[in-house]
């Protein structure tokens, strides 16, 4: 079995990230398991990048183009968009190798063209990591905008605020026009992007069979229940503190709820003492009576762990998530998490087990559940033990490249 995994990046993210493990894991169990990507951070022997040369002078110059046409269209969203006009040449990757699968991951920002993809003439396996697969050119269409990937994209039904050129339209157009009657594999890592997925119109069109859903898997040798207090003497910390960890980052992407955290930390009581562990290259406009750690931006797998074991919850304030993976990781380092009752993040953290999960967008609720999680040390306790068990039990790397091994067999078959 000769599986290509075709992705924009192989680390750096969490779809990135993600797929490097799936790759990575599947080569341990002895399946033939290659990778190409645009964007080669890491040393993997088996990854490699797709464009070298002239040809990735060419394809830059390209995706320049490619961006100021997405920016003919005003989008009220936010969303980051890929129309993927251009490409790369994976398809010539694809020929010299000759794999008996392709597994696509995230392709946006170009990484395959939308025409491309349905000449590729063997049996595709699909991650979506995102909604951008089955929408338009938007990698997020946010529940409460309307669902234009449910009804195809139509003059009727484009946002009352957009301006200029329909490109969300445009793009959904030729993905029908090349797609439809493809039937490629698709898996999703949550039931609320499953959901979404098989109720697309591209999905009716049968460019996508029925969606198979496989959690991502975490890689627990890396992220495990470490010494808190050692790892609060790293981060000088006492351990009497209440630490709250979150990513600072999040200020700078509106779907990360950002403004939701900061009202909720506004209304928290700090005669207890608290500080603020966070990590990532934003601002912190927060209140001064909560003290700061800032660790600025982690690239190591190792500190991220030392960081989640210190902490006492993880706030996770996202608006949309298609799985969750850092909630996860904090899981399974035992740090419950307090996130908003939303998307892919209802897989990963019960409400009042693992953590807490409050009202959509209520800011006044997610404080609440910061200081219900925190006002009982047992209860504490409780959810960490439950949050490591889950992980192990539900969301393991053994159990996510089983399911994947399966799939390909199903397929080839």
């Amino acid at each position: 079995m000769k599986i290509l995994h075709i992705s924009y990046r192989d680390c750096g993210g969490g779809a990135a990230g993600a797929a490097t493990l799936l790759h990575q894991c599947l080569r341990r169990k002895g399946v033939d398991s290659q990778m190409r990507v645009v964007h080669q951070r890491g040393n993997d022997p088996y990854t490699q990048t797709i464009d070298r040369g002239l040809s990735k002078a060419s394809w830059c110059i390209e995706k320049k183009f490619s961006k100021l046409t997405e920016h003919l269209q005003s989008d009220p969203t936010g969303a980051f968009h890929s129309a993927n006009f251009f490409g790369t040449s994976a398809l010539r990757h694809i020929s010299e190798i000759k794999p008996d699968i392709v597994h696509l991951h995230w392709i946006g920002s170009d990484t395959l063209r939308i025409e491309h993809l349905a000449k590729i003439n063997v049996p595709i396996v699909w991650t979506f990591h995102d909604m951008w697969p089955f929408c338009g050119a938007e990698h997020l269409a946010f529940p409460w905008s309307g669902a234009r990937y449910r009804e195809a994209y139509t003059a009727a039904n484009r946002h009352t605020s957009s301006r200029g050129i329909d490109i969300n339209r445009v793009t959904w157009q030729r993905k029908a026009r090349h797609w439809r009657d493809k039937r490629m594999h698709a898996v999703v890592p949550s039931k609320w992007l499953k959901s979404c997925a098989d109720k697309s119109m591209l999905s009716q069109l049968d460019a996508f069979r029925p969606s198979r859903l496989i959690h991502w898997g975490i890689d627990q040798s890396v992220f495990y229940k470490d010494d808190r207090n050692l790892c609060r003497k790293r981060f000088k910390i006492e351990d009497t503190e209440r630490v709250l960890l979150f990513g600072s980052h999040m200020n700078r992407i509106p779907t990360k709820g950002f403004r939701y955290l900061a009202k909720s930390l506004d209304k928290l009581d700090t005669t207890i003492s608290t500080t603020l562990l966070c990590f990532g290259d934003g601002a912190l406009p927060f209140r001064r009576a909560i003290r700061t750690v800032h660790l600025g931006k982690i690239n190591n797998a190792n500190t991220l762990r030392q960081a989640y074991s210190a902490s006492d919850l993880l706030l996770m304030p996202s608006l949309i998530e298609s799985f969750g993976l850092v909630a996860a990781e904090s899981m399974a380092c035992g740090t419950p998490v307090v996130c908003f009752d939303t998307t892919g993040l209802r897989d990963v953290v019960g409400h009042q087990l693992e953590g807490y999960r409050a009202k959509q967008f209520d800011s006044e609720d997610f404080c609440r559940g910061i200081e219900w999680c925190l006002e009982d040390t047992m209860r504490l306790q409780s959810m960490s033990a439950n949050a490591h068990k889950k992980v192990t039990k539900k969301f393991s790397l053994e159990q996510m490249c089983n399911a994947y091994q399966n799939l390909y067999e199903e397929v080839l078959r």
